[in-house]
């Protein structure tokens, strides 16, 4: 069995906001990442950073605008890529069936387009 003199030990020697003693697991320096005084620089490289690298390869390659429908098929297949990516979740879920809808939706309308213009074509033929 671990004593408590050894738990205590194993915490990290710095402070929440609040005061009180941070339990998280401490590093050799007996510091855990976020209270190590070496590592400030690193931590604060991480806040720059934040969640712009994943959203960063995102936008380099967003599709252009919309005119067409196979323009909306294109920025739907880079939103399916995208969200194929994200972790299993039922969010997941949830996006993908609503862009696969649209995505048969918008097919749909290619073909009722295409059916439309071939109508027209023989009319004016």
């Amino acid at each position: 069995m671990v004593s408590t003199e050894t738990l205590v030990e194993r915490r990290c020697q710095g402070e929440t906001l609040d005061g009180e003693p941070c339990l998280a697991q401490p590093t050799a320096s007996g510091w855990c990442w976020f209270h190590d005084p070496a590592r400030e620089e690193s931590r604060q490289e991480a806040r720059r950073k934040g969640g712009r690298t994943s959203r960063y390869e995102d936008i380099l390659h967003k599709p252009g605008g919309v005119a067409t429908l196979a323009d909306v098929l294109v920025g739907i297949n880079a939103a399916l890529e995208s969200t194929w990516k994200w972790s299993n979740s039922p969010a997941r879920s949830a996006a993908l069936r609503g862009l696969y809808k649209v995505a048969s939706e918008v097919i749909e309308g290619g073909d009722i387009e295409r059916r439309l213009e071939e109508l027209e074509a023989s009319v004016h033929a």
